[in-house]
């Protein structure tokens, strides 16, 4: 979680709600840190995903102008060296290319988006598969993440999950995950291959 794109995703499912005539706050229960195949599936069972895919994507980046970096953000990947850092998203890549790119942030080499597993969070896929393209051991990695599925999905791969506590409140991850407010909360220290991030 780099970029802030809470106010797009949820203006986007507005609009689209209305469209379909699907209750809003029933929708984004299931939305924030889910891949769409999901929620859709959860939402309109039984209908072809595809169509409805391409509409909330296309309301998603009429909307890229809003995205906003997550304070710090920028400042804290880059101080992580090259090949030691990767995205685990539950959004389809070309929109997390545009939203790295609207913040000003370099995408790393690793990117694992919607489309690169079969299931999306709170199955672990995605983290497992970042932290395998980037060669570091799942229980070495460190996922900073907005949404409980994406916390869910840290955890289950056996990863240390941050929480930030920009979307949801304290109370909606499991006791015992560490919180921070952004990124200005955290401070990491390199020396050679060693990466000591201090919260």
């Amino acid at each position: 979680m780099l970029a802030n794109s809470i106010a797009v995703l949820e203006e986007s499912y507005r609009i689209w709600c209305a469209e379909k005539g699907l209750d809003f706050e029933t929708v984004m229960k299931v939305a924030h840190g889910r891949r769409k195949p999901e929620i859709l599936a959860a939402v309109l069972p039984g209908r072809d995903p595809l169509p409805e895919i391409e509409r909330l994507k296309q309301l998603e980046m009429d909307r890229i102008s809003e995205v906003k970096e997550i304070p710090g953000a920028a400042a804290f990947v880059a101080q992580v060296p090259s090949g030691r850092w990767a995205i685990g998203t539950s959004g389809e890549r070309d929109g997390a290319l545009a939203r790295l790119k609207q913040v000003g942030i370099t995408p790393p080499q690793v990117l694992i988006s919607a489309e690169d597993v079969v299931h999306g969070k709170p199955n672990p896929a995605v983290y497992l598969k970042a932290a395998a393209g980037i060669g570091i051991a799942p229980e070495k990695c460190v996922v900073f993440e907005d949404a409980p599925a994406g916390i869910a999905a840290a955890l289950a791969g056996g990863m240390v999950a941050v929480a930030l506590l920009t979307t949801y409140a304290r109370d909606a991850f499991p006791s015992g995950v560490l919180c921070i407010g952004d990124f200005r909360d955290v401070s990491l220290a390199v020396d050679g291959d060693q990466l000591t991030i201090e919260l």
